[in-house]
């Protein structure tokens, strides 16, 4: 006996109706469509190997095939350009599949949820689903435990517990009780198979119960997304420095500020957006905070700034031109800033980075107010030494694997003589900017003590990436807090009194924390031609050869042969907060690959849509039938009329005064035995209802039917057969008429 399809299907519904369940994870229902997708291909594959019961395939069989079709369907959405006919994968279509899925997983490091709909992101949802749909519809059809195959469904149910996902009370309750219907309508329709079926399935329905009351006390002791977004995971390139790759430079934003000349002259504005503190065996990190940061609209106080004798307020005005619209994207602000106008929503973190989950940066123009802090020589050289000031502890952190000998006699070397923290810190970004370090974009990166000892003591060329990782290791090997930090250096006039800021001006940087002011700059970098980097002028004169007054590019290509540092910027993004998204934030765009998978999602859902509307519809067609069907004689009428459709569906013709017995007497010649008897009794139901004086019992007849288009199946071609599931020509038959009756009708 063929499995129930009616089993396939609502296998099919309970795993999309538990999926909604993951809603909470991302920003919007994308991902949902792309998994209803992967749950209809699961489903369509598990149909294909039950076609014919003597020959079903063995259960690993079975799962080898939902597997492979899961693959086809997951390869022709997202890398179907690349693949032959768009629908053969190619050994290049699954190579950029396998890097689009650890990207995938990259980006699950990085973002909090609500995630945005990044192509990886939704590429590892739906092939999850997927993979849930192939194992519930093999659990519950191929293998008739319907009560067991909710075990896979209580996996996914379970996954945004396990991430701690933002709800919403109401939401939850609807999506619980959604998911249960869908698991109980399985139940219930597959558990419809006999007895000793019947037992098996109590018994699942046990474990599975057992394990649905157990799984809430084992998920309520493990913080999952501990492990997936752990402060201890390096970022990668921030998506806003990614147009950095420029062959020639490009306009980033344009600014305009209320700072006076000789202030802009003497220290210019930095633009800071994005500030680490934790270094990690991967590289520069940022630190996660607990949630409770401030919204953009009222940023925390300065850390450390006691002292506004030589700080000036100024209020600067920026549009952004050339940001991709990736996610999250961070403000270039100056620092302190104390306070951001910005379209959108907006948070801010401690360290004063102004981020958003969701909101555009580019093609937005914002305004800050910050203080222009540029305190002299003198007022830094009176700062007492730091003593026990909270929360600076992971500025002084170092792995053990950078308190070398080797390190810590550069420092002390380099700084000897020097009693103020200003001294030790002035010696050492000046050892640093002068020869026989150079300036170099084809510098080897590194992320290690061994590199980093190498670089000072051999290769002893970089970019400014490398020198401000350097200085802030060997300051912190002083004891000094002292923190990594990347943004854009002051930019070139412009027009009517503006500033024209591109990827050339791209910086990195160290900042050491003075009481009573703060954080403040300090630049180790050797001067490169041709950018707009400065000393800020409590800084003593370089004693080497190397002169500043330029700026560095992060990224930017130096000509054939020249490696890129992209492999060491590569640990410089950092991820939002762990709060971050939790304000429900919507995104305002999607990156160009999302657009991609999106259009070709929607393309396959036409094309599927297009091939299983008619089966859906007469299947529709034969429940709605036997729905309205009360008592024997409309039954018997219905048994016989679905008896006639499924004549035309498979080819055979009948003559509308041919009667009961006589058309079933020419069809019943090339049926087996069981069909055969199953037409004699629909045509002896129809014939009694039509002419005696009391119907036949019914019970039966719905079986009948089945047993009767069963047996018209196995007698037609196969052919036929796919013809008379995805054409029904009955189905045709009664649009056809119902349009020519159109004209008729008053």
């Amino acid at each position: 006996m063929l499995p129930d399809r009616k089993t396939t299907i609502t296998a099919a519904v309970a795993c999309v109706l538990v999926s909604m369940a993951v809603t909470p994870l991302f920003f919007s229902p994308l991902w949902l469509a792309t998994a209803v997708g992967a749950v209809g291909t699961a489903a369509g594959a598990g149909m294909l190997t039950r076609l014919r019961a003597p020959r079903v395939p063995p259960v690993l069989a079975c799962l080898a095939a939902g597997v492979a079709a899961l693959l086809l369907y997951l390869n022709l959405v997202f890398e179907g350009r690349h693949s032959l006919l768009y629908v053969i994968p190619t050994p290049g279509s699954l190579a950029r599949l396998w890097d689009l899925a650890g990207a995938g997983l990259a980006e699950a490091h990085r973002y909090k949820q609500p995630a945005p709909d990044l192509p990886g992101l939704i590429l590892l949802a739906a092939a999850g689903v997927g993979i849930t749909a192939v194992l519930t519809d093999l659990i519950a059809v191929r293998l008739r435990s319907a009560a067991l195959a909710g075990l896979p469904l209580l996996v996914l149910f379970g996954v945004p517990v396990m991430m701690n996902a933002s709800h919403l009370q109401l939401v939850d309750s609807l999506v619980f009780c959604l998911a249960g219907a869908g698991y109980l309508a399985m139940l219930a329709v597959g558990s419809r198979v006999g007895r000793n079926a019947m037992a098996l399935a109590a018994a699942s329905g046990i474990a599975s119960i057992a394990v649905a009351l157990c799984a809430p006390l084992l998920l309520s002791s493990v913080r999952l997304n501990t492990l997936f977004f752990s402060a201890a995971e390096a970022g990668g390139l921030p998506q806003t420095m990614a147009q950095l790759h420029e062959t020639s430079p490009s306009v980033v934003f344009t600014y305009t500020t209320t700072a006076s000349p000789s202030l802009q002259q003497n220290d210019p504005l930095y633009f800071q957006q994005y500030v680490f503190d934790t270094l990690g065996q991967t590289g520069w990190q940022p630190t996660s905070y607990p949630p409770g940061t401030a919204q953009a609209g009222s940023l925390p106080r300065p850390p450390g700034l006691t002292d506004l004798s030589a700080a000036q307020p100024v209020t600067t005005r920026v549009t952004t031109t050339g940001f991709p619209g990736a996610h999250p994207a961070f403000l270039p602000l100056p620092y302190p800033a104390i306070g951001v106008s910005v379209p959108g929503q907006w948070l801010a973190d401690p360290d004063l980075m102004v981020y958003s989950p969701a909101s555009p940066l580019a093609g937005i123009t914002y305004s800050a107010t910050s203080y222009a802090v540029d305190p002299s020589q003198a007022q830094l050289g009176a700062v007492p030494p730091l003593t026990g000031v909270p929360g600076l502890a992971p500025d002084l952190q170092l792995p053990p694997s950078y308190r070398t000998a080797a390190l810590e006699r550069l420092a002390q070397a380099q700084t000897s003589g020097q009693a103020t923290e200003l001294g030790k810190v002035d010696a050492l970004a000046n050892w640093l900017s002068s020869a026989p370090f150079r300036y170099s974009l084809s510098a080897t990166p590194f992320g290690s003590a061994a590199g980093l000892t190498s670089f000072l003591t051999t290769t002893r060329t970089g970019y400014c990436v490398q020198y401000a990782y350097a200085m802030t290791v060997l300051t912190r090997l002083l004891g000094i807090p002292a923190r990594f930090v990347t943004g854009y250096t002051t930019g070139v006039p412009g027009k009517d009194g503006s500033y024209v800021v591109k990827t050339t001006d791209s910086h990195a940087w160290t900042e050491v924390y003075f009481p009573a002011f703060g954080w403040i700059r300090f630049e180790p970098t050797p001067g490169h031609p041709g950018g707009t980097a400065s000393r800020p002028d409590y800084m003593s004169a370089s004693t080497g050869t190397a002169t500043m007054g330029s700026g560095d590019p992060i990224i930017q290509a130096t000509g054939s042969g020249s490696p890129s540092p992209a492999a060491d910027a590569n640990r410089l993004a950092p991820k939002p907060p762990q709060h971050a998204g939790q304000l429900g934030l919507r995104p305002q765009g999607h990156p160009a690959k999302t657009f991609r998978a999106a259009t070709a999602l929607a393309v396959v859902a036409a094309i599927a849509l297009a091939v299983i509307a008619p089966a859906a519809l007469r299947i529709a067609r034969r429940q709605w039938r036997w729905m309205r069907a009360t008592d024997d004689v409309a039954q018997a009428h219905v048994a016989w009329r679905e008896f006639r459709d499924d004549l035309a569906d498979f080819g055979f013709r009948g003559r509308p005064s041919e009667p009961p017995r006589t058309l079933a007497a020419r069809v019943s010649v090339t049926l087996p035995e069981p069909a055969r008897a199953a037409v004699r009794r629909l045509a002896l139901a129809e014939e009694r209802v039509s002419y005696a004086t009391h119907p036949l019992a019914s019970q039966h007849l719905r079986r009948d039917g089945t047993t009767a288009r069963r047996g018209l199946a196995a007698a037609a071609r196969r052919s036929t057969c796919w013809r008379a599931r995805m054409l029904p020509a009955s189905l045709l038959a009664s649009v056809t008429g119902a349009v020519t009756h159109l004209p008729h009708r008053n």
